[in-house]
């Protein structure tokens, strides 16, 4: 792909891929000490058929390099863009989202299973993408990879009622490596009173889970209590 995109842009013919690479000036093919390569992953679209109205990147620890909500934004600036951790809790005024009790309970499940994979693999640095989807268009649109929960209550979230969440693990393509465990030793060093957002994974992965059981609160549904309110009612004289 590396070549035909600087043909491309260079407006050179079929030989020009060829040229960059042994720098002959020729049309022969490159020699295959001079060649390369490189891996493509292919993760899937969590938000397909949906039309989300705010994204969240979660990994669980807030980033000072996070840029911070601009007031006054247009919605489709909003819609754009890809807000962080400390930017969630802004948008909430510092409460969790509310889920129905049994959206909450499939969230902490997933999360556990996929964290405890990921941790055993070595991998770090994921993290939890949330969109805020208008319930309308989730209702008839399967899931495929993603899970839809559905949201309780505004949660001190403005807009954020009403809504279905449509979350997913991203980003699970990274191990706990030399460089890695560098940038951990090198950013703790650097500033003793943060932790740094690169950890290794059994420390990522709890704190992964502890933030995400933070961030979202199940309630109690309308249908909750219905049966013990019917037992009451046949137990009244």
């Amino acid at each position: 792909g590396g070549g035909s995109g600087s043909c491309g842009a260079s407006g050179g013919g079929a030989g020009c891929g060829s040229e960059r690479l042994d720098g002959g000036g020729g049309g022969g093919v490159a020699p295959a000490s001079r060649a390369s390569s490189f891996g493509l992953l292919v993760m899937e679209n969590v938000f397909a058929g949906h039309r989300v109205r705010r994204t969240f990147d979660l990994k669980g620890a807030q980033r000072a390099a996070a840029a911070s909500e601009a007031e006054g934004e247009e919605d489709a600036t909003e819609a754009s863009r890809t807000f962080h951790d400390e930017e969630l809790l802004r948008f909430t005024h510092q409460l969790p989202l509310f889920l129905e009790d049994g959206a909450k309970r499939l969230l902490a499940q997933c999360v556990w299973n996929d964290t405890l994979f990921l941790a055993k693999n070595n991998v770090m640095d994921y993290s939890l993408l949330l969109g805020l989807a208008d319930r309308e268009t989730a209702d008839d649109i399967p899931d495929g990879g993603a899970t839809l929960l559905r949201a309780a209550g505004a949660g001190g979230a403005d807009g954020a009622g009403g809504c279905v969440l449509v979350v997913g693990v991203i980003d699970y393509v990274r191990q706990y490596t030399v460089d890695k465990l560098a940038e951990t030793v090198v950013k703790t060093l650097y500033d003793p009173s943060h932790q740094p957002t690169v950890i290794e994974p059994a420390l990522y992965k709890a704190r992964f889970r502890e933030a995400m059981d933070r961030y979202f609160m199940a309630v109690p549904s309308e249908y909750e209590h219905a049966p013990w309110a019917a037992v009451r009612r046949l137990a009244s004289p």
